[in-house]
């Protein structure tokens, strides 16, 4: 038979492998189904050689409307731009996770509780969540350079 102290961390690994889901859920549900996008850009249609793009602001509700239509011999950047717009929304969904990952540490430390200094500052989720911004933030400068 299994001992307690084992069923314990087994079920402590489970629990976080359950929040790591259901924050990959949660993000890819805010990003792929709602569309929310802050500082973002998404596709709204795609011609031979020219595309239409909603750009977001900060909050995430709609900008304004881009067309973009290269010069004639670099058609191949319509494509290109529609990957980076692609990176873009899978880099957002790796920051959102680790966020709500980090919200959810927070949580289940408060409760512990453990002082805040050490729960903001400890085991470098902090860090983490910045570290999980950089390639949002790389995406976003690729997709600018466009215009």
């Amino acid at each position: 038979m299994i001992d307690e102290s084992t069923v314990k961390k087994i079920r402590i690994y489970l629990l976080r492998v359950g929040f790591v889901l259901a924050g990959l859920l949660l993000s890819y549900i805010m990003i792929y189904k709602f569309s929310y996008l802050p500082n973002g850009y998404e596709v709204i249609s795609k011609q031979k050689d020219a595309l239409l793009i909603q750009s977001y602001n900060a909050i995430g509700a709609e900008g304004k409307e881009i067309r973009y239509s290269p010069p004639g011999e670099e058609v191949w950047k319509v494509d290109y731009l529609i990957d980076q717009i692609q990176d873009q929304k899978e880099a957002l969904v790796l920051w959102f996770t680790s966020i709500f990952l980090y919200v959810s540490y927070l949580v289940s430390e408060t409760i512990k509780r453990k002082p805040l200094w050490r729960i903001v500052v400890g085991k470098g989720s902090i860090l983490g969540v910045f570290l999980a911004l950089i390639p949002w933030l790389e995406q976003l400068e690729r997709i600018n350079g466009f215009w």
